[in-house]
């Protein structure tokens, strides 16, 4: 991470997920497929950018977002539908805060 005197700070990034299956309610030999209700949770804790040596004061700090979702998955592929929401976050100086997030996802398995 560092090219042209600019120097990116170390991040720790932690992630949990949970599922929870909607539908169908009995597994029988005829599903093709799972509806589950989805929430995620999001912590990144950024040190601050360098340039030159001198600490950039408006980067890094801590950020925690909640993505509740729907997902649809299948033996050959999972769609997915989350808005990601901040909860909290403690950014240094005038760091831009993050806004709400709409993530599409699809998975094909092959």
């Amino acid at each position: 991470g560092e090219a042209d005197g600019f120097q990116r700070g170390d991040i720790l990034s932690l992630d949990t997920s949970l599922q929870y299956r909607l539908h169908p309610g009995q597994i029988d030999a005829r599903t093709r497929g799972f509806l589950m209700a989805v929430i995620e949770a999001n912590a990144r804790i950024a040190d601050k950018n360098q340039r030159d040596g001198a600490p950039d004061m408006n980067s890094g700090g801590t950020l925690l977002t909640l993505s509740p979702g729907l997902q649809y998955a299948t033996r050959r592929w999972i769609a997915e539908a989350a808005i990601r929401v901040p909860v909290a976050n403690d950014l240094n100086g005038t760091a831009l805060a993050p806004d709400y997030s709409v993530l599409v996802s699809l998975r094909v398995n092959f």
